[in-house]
């Protein structure tokens, strides 16, 4: 065992023992329950002619795409989504069923960052406390590397919770199908503890849940982990159902609605297929689309939604719902203990976000010149004076404030140490991320601040324009910024007024002081001769 290995079982074991200490004395998941459990048997009004198929509706819970998104920010009222609403309208849906399974589609994380990790600890501790039986896993879970994998199958607490029914392992098959250049990393990488599926019998019904990745995407899961292959997800899949024939079939596909409907017609035996849905869309369909009998659902993204299907039982049919993960709903405190204790505390004590800073050169090369009276104020006054009564003046302020207790008109919960944590920070600072954009807390400069959303933030660095303006070349060296009326504007402030943040925001309506039906100030412009 290597030292990054021996150092990460010592997170994990930490992270363990936070969730026993969270979790209430002799309570277990609902997964592990299930998983102990011997098979149920069939009330006498669950079968119907002496036999246990098609009893009782067998409902199924699942989730996919996170995304590293643990919790709604709070930025605004209406936000969607976040681990500890999801456990609470669990709980509420399940209604005390044990035997409802939950599934992830996987894609938890966005990226292969220390901050990802972070993520996934969170998002497994959090999944095995809200019962998941079942992840399938995906080139996002495998960048993160196989010792992340193995932590991640050790949390969840299951050797067949993680699913690759056509994920070829090279370390199972053999050293004889690894080019040269690799046998290095083959010698040193643990196998995979991925299982091609996962049988179990549920009210006296056997349900397989296998896994589907496309072969058009074996280039991200190559890149992700060179040994690793996909293979032909029909076969695959046809040699899982040969072995349980009378099971109900469930696949977590990391393909198109296309492909699905395609990998539909190929295997009509096939009961529900799961898809992401299109990028960038984080709304999951509202009703299944099927093909023969085959049901094809989608999951969304950032967990936004919680989506249900129903087994029909006793003449009854199939049912797809999606339930919206509101703000209006109580988070459950365990969750969000284990978020508070393993994420927002670590933002602070291990600084994930000095990986971000300075990372780009800002377009043309130009440098940040920052905020103060002494740069844009001083040939700009009028624009100067505006923004200074705007909020993006004070944009650094509402990230501080969240390490207060929120008042309570306010009715939100509080970020802590938002100040650390670069899925907050971005937005509100100028040239994040970018070599002399904001470097954090303990580097600001305070003779240029670039805390709040300057006009650099949407003008573009303006160190080469304030030296031009000095020699008597006032020309602006970068591309002019796009028209409100023309709608050529709107891309630059979704950046960050998307719908994670400002789920009310339209651009021309805003800019007019239109704010959700209300008017109010129109938005003041502050350009000199106005």
């Amino acid at each position: 065992m290597n030292g990054r290995r021996v150092a990460r079982a010592g997170a994990i074991g930490a992270l363990l023992l936070l969730a026993c200490t969270v979790r209430p004395a002799g309570d277990r998941s609902a997964a592990a329950e299930l998983r102990a459990a011997p098979a149920p048997t069939p009330a006498a009004d669950d079968t119907a002619g002496g036999g246990a198929r098609r009893g009782r509706p067998l409902e199924l819970w699942f989730t996919g795409s996170d995304d590293g998104y643990l919790d709604a920010c709070g930025c605004d009222d209406g936000l969607l989504g976040g681990l500890p609403r999801r456990a609470t309208l669990l709980k509420f849906l399940k209604a005390g069923d044990d035997e409802a399974l939950v599934l992830s589609n996987g894609r938890l994380v966005a990226g292969a960052e220390p901050l990802d990790q972070m993520k996934l600890d969170v998002i497994a501790l959090a999944m095995a406390e809200m019962g998941y039986l079942a992840l399938a896993v995906t080139e996002r879970e495998l960048a993160l590397g196989r010792d992340a994998l193995v932590d991640l199958a050790g949390l969840l607490g299951s050797g067949d919770a993680l699913l690759g029914t056509n994920l070829i392992d090279l370390k199972r098959v053999g050293s004889y199908l690894v080019s040269p250049a690799l046998a290095e990393q083959f010698a040193a990488a643990v196998p995979l503890p991925t299982v091609p599926a996962l049988a179990r019998t549920v009210r006296g019904e056997p349900l397989l849940v296998l896994s589907a990745i496309s072969p058009q995407r074996e280039a991200l899961y190559h890149a992700a982990d060179p040994l690793v292959q996909i293979g032909e997800p029909v076969r695959a899949l046809q040699e899982q159902l040969a072995l349980h024939p009378e099971a109900r079939s469930i696949v977590l596909a990391q393909m198109s609605e296309a492909e699905a409907q395609a990998l539909a017609g190929a295997l009509p035996e096939l009961d529900l297929i799961v898809v992401q849905g299109p990028e960038h869309e984080d709304f999951p369909r509202e009703e299944a689309t099927t093909v023969g009998t085959t049901s094809i659902v989608t999951t969304g993204r950032k967990g936004k939604f919680l989506m249900s299907f129903r087994f029909g039982g006793g003449g009854e049919i199939d049912e797809a719902k999606r339930h919206p993960i509101v703000d209006t709903l109580e988070k459950d405190p365990s969750i969000q203990e284990l978020l508070n204790s393993l994420y927002r505390e670590r933002l602070f004590v291990e600084k994930p976000i000095e990986q971000y800073y300075a990372r780009r050169e800002p377009a043309g090369g130009a440098r940040y010149a920052g905020a103060e009276e002494g740069s844009c104020a001083s040939c700009h006054p009028k624009a100067w004076e505006t923004w200074g009564k705007s909020k993006h003046a004070h944009a650094w302020q509402t990230l501080v404030d969240q390490d207060l207790p929120p008042k309570p008109e306010y009715g939100k919960s509080p970020q802590k140490h938002a100040v650390w944590d670069p899925d907050c920070v971005r937005c509100h600072v100028t040239g994040f991320g970018e070599v002399s954009g904001y470097a954090g807390v303990e580097r600001e400069r305070p003779e240029a601040r670039l805390v709040d959303v300057g006009c650099e933030a949407c003008h573009g660095p303006a160190g080469d324009h304030a030296e031009r303006a000095s020699q008597g070349d006032p020309r602006w060296p970068h591309p002019p910024i796009g028209k409100i009326d023309d709608g050529s504007a709107e891309a630059m402030c979704m950046k960050c007024h998307d719908p994670d943040n400002s789920p009310h925001f339209v651009m021309k309506e805003y800019w007019r002081g239109l704010v959700r039906g209300e008017q109010r100030p129109s938005i003041a412009h502050g350009r000199e001769g106005d």
